[in-house]
């Protein structure tokens, strides 16, 4: 479930995304949705995402399902470079505030349950700003690779988790990625 005020957007796309930062293993989300109003399928495809959602260290973990349950929360609106922090993309890329979003593992999923604010700048009153934003969601896990090979792949991820169960694959653009095979 995907909700702008009282607007609701079929999910398309759901991840629990990964990359090693310079010192840190990052932990975001890309949520895609497109517009249920067949007559207007080009109208309002919101895509929600962050790479800075929480961050673990080296040795902090080592399966990433432990990172599981988390709850993150903040209530000033910040650009993707401050940890944590998403955007709301519509008609233009806005962060959200006063954001609860907590992940946890049900039924061999991960899930989503987030709740915020939100500016869309839509041009009437009713869809302008402070409008709550709702997704909940199951999540695939991906753990991002840029272009690596399998072993470099590997070789990057190893200092912040286990990757002996994770697979590896290539996107059709060539992104190398990890993906666990129970998620």
């Amino acid at each position: 479930m995907f909700r702008i005020a009282d607007l609701e957007f079929t999910i398309i796309k759901a991840k629990l995304e990964v990359y090693v930062g310079t010192s840190d293993l990052n932990w975001g989300i890309l949520i895609e949705a497109k517009s249920n109003d067949v007559s207007r399928p080009d109208l309002w495809c919101p895509k929600l995402s962050s790479d800075a959602l929480f961050t673990t260290r080296a040795g902090e973990v080592s399966d990433w399902q432990a990172v599981l349950p988390r709850a993150i929360t903040w209530t000033e609106p910040h650009e993707n470079i401050v940890t944590p922090s998403a955007t709301l993309y519509v008609w233009e890329h806005c962060p959200i505030y006063a954001c609860t979003a907590r992940l946890t593992f049900e039924a061999g999923k991960v899930c989503l349950h987030l709740s915020a604010s939100c500016d869309v700048f839509y041009d009437t009153a009713s869809y302008y700003d402070d409008l709550p934003l709702e997704v909940i969601t199951a999540l695939d896990f991906v753990v991002l690779c840029g272009r690596d090979s399998e072993a470099e792949a590997r070789e990057r991820i190893a200092p912040f988790l286990d990757h002996s169960a994770l697979h590896f694959s290539q996107d059709s653009e060539g992104v190398s990625i990890l993906t666990s095979p129970d998620v």
